[in-house]
């Protein structure tokens, strides 16, 4: 069984900037978790994703608890990257709209993590 979190996630955003923070942060976020923001202002923007913080489960495959971003606003749409563990991932930019996803299992939590984002370059 997973678990939402009404107003923390499944939330779409259609601000310039932003924040979003893994459930209970800077406190560790529960189990079974799944959580969905999507950044969507319109087409013809790009979109920059800063990590300030990230803890995650680490498994080689990030088959346990993870984190996705994704360049569209569908499950299916193109995974720009997948990240779990506690390095802290690169700043990357995509065409949006953007989509996070964030689950977990039901085994061990950590601390999570805290990032911001800015929209620009409308064309």
């Amino acid at each position: 069984m997973h678990f939402f979190y009404p107003g923390i996630c499944d939330v779409t955003f259609s601000t310039v900037s932003g924040t979003i923070k893994s459930p209970n942060y800077p406190d560790k976020y529960p189990n079974s978790v799944k959580c969905v923001w999507i950044i969507d202002l319109g087409p013809g923007y790009n979109i920059t994703l800063t990590f300030h913080k990230f803890n995650l489960e680490k498994k080689d495959d990030c088959s346990w608890d993870w984190l996705t971003v994704q360049e569209g606003n569908t499950p299916d749409s193109p995974e720009v990257t997948k990240v779990c563990g506690d390095e802290l991932p690169p700043t990357l930019t995509t065409r949006g709209p953007m989509r996070i996803y964030f689950e977990t299992n039901n085994d061990k939590e950590f601390e999570g993590f805290h990032i911001t984002w800015v929209a620009h370059g409308k064309d």
